[in-house]
């Protein structure tokens, strides 16, 4: 398998650069959060969603300007646990 941003396996184009998934999936949370009603409980809850959507980005940001593979797997390992 090649090493190149985009794939095809069986004819499915697959995305590999995880710094354009993130940021696809944070607009995509930030588009259905724009979306859902204004209601009380969501009033509660969506702030808190969007604060944890967006710090995906930055864990990410973090991990990949990390030195070693040790401190790599160690930041990503925190952009899981979000």
């Amino acid at each position: 398998m090649s090493n190149t941003a985009n794939d095809t396996i069986q004819g499915k184009k697959h995305e590999y650069d995880i710094h354009e998934r993130i940021y696809s999936f944070v607009l995509r949370v930030i588009k259905l959060a724009n979306s859902l009603p204004k209601t009380r409980s969501n009033s509660v809850i969506m702030p808190q969603v969007l604060r944890c959507v967006t710090s995906i980005g930055a864990n990410d940001q973090e991990a990949d300007g990390t030195l070693t593979k040790k401190d790599f797997l160690f930041g990503c390992a925190n952009m899981m646990a979000v």
